[in-house]
């Protein structure tokens, strides 16, 4: 796995740190939080939020039944968590990236956390009558990762495929082996990227458009940081219909 570059360059604190000034020591960079890591986390809480307040909407609407064993509780407390996590996270944003970052490695499997994350942003995805498919290649090895952090990759990339999906369209996660590890598409069926999308659109300094549709997000930008740290790539595919951003991270290194 690649080594994480604690003075590696993003707009995105979620992952890295900036320094507060130039020449700035590790010491300094732990007394100050990047402007990034607001952006990034807010950014993230407002896709929870959302998700929650669709959930509740429907509940008191009397659309969604609740009782003991209704899927809508275990939906709700995945949003919970997530934001729960964020939010216990906030003291240790003061700490240098790779002392934070590679303790909390766990092998995790990708195939039920993408089922997890497709379950809850279900009420999201039906406010457009949008349906969200799982695909996941048996056998998969898990792979080692911080599922926290991948599941705010996953969360960004279905939100991101959501919102520029058409009505009715369908959205696929897609998880399969590939030499070195696992691979994870999300395509959708909207109106894509360029057909040959630069890479600035994965490290903006602002908000930058993602889709030929020309609306904006943070999305790409904090999914990339993340899948960086952890040795990974991420990177967009053009297939001839739709968009398809993809992701891989590697098994973990013989002992």
């Amino acid at each position: 796995m690649a080594a994480i570059d604690d003075a590696a360059q993003s707009p995105f604190g979620s992952v890295f740190d900036r320094p507060a000034r130039e020449g700035a020591d590790r010491g300094s960079r732990s007394r100050h939080r990047s402007p990034g890591d607001a952006v990034g986390l807010s950014h993230d809480i407002r896709i929870s939020v959302t998700a929650l307040s669709l959930l509740i909407d429907g509940m008191r609407e009397g659309v969604l039944e609740l009782d003991a064993d209704s899927p809508y509780l275990e939906r709700m407390k995945t949003h919970a968590t997530f934001l729960s996590d964020l939010l216990a996270e906030l003291p240790d944003r003061l700490v240098p990236v790779p002392a934070r970052f590679g303790t909390a490695m766990a092998p995790t499997e990708l195939g039920p956390l993408l089922e997890r994350w497709s379950e809850a942003m279900h009420e999201v995805a039906s406010a457009k009558a949008i349906e969200l498919r799982v695909a996941v290649q048996q056998g998969l090895p898990p792979v080692p990762c911080r599922p926290d952090q991948i599941s705010r990759v996953v969360l960004n990339l279905i939100d991101n495929a959501i919102r520029h999906s058409p009505r009715e369209g369908v959205v696929v996660l897609r998880a399969l082996g590939q030499a070195g590890g696992v691979q994870v598409q999300v395509n959708d069926g909207g109106p894509g990227f360029p057909s040959s999308p630069s890479e600035a659109i994965l490290r903006p300094a602002r908000p930058t458009t993602l889709t030929g549709d020309g609306r904006q997000g943070f999305g790409l930008p904090i999914a990339n940081s993340i899948v960086e740290a952890h040795g990974g790539r991420l990177w967009i595919a053009t297939p001839p219909r739709g968009a398809s951003v993809r992701f891989s991270l590697p098994y973990a290194a013989p002992a």
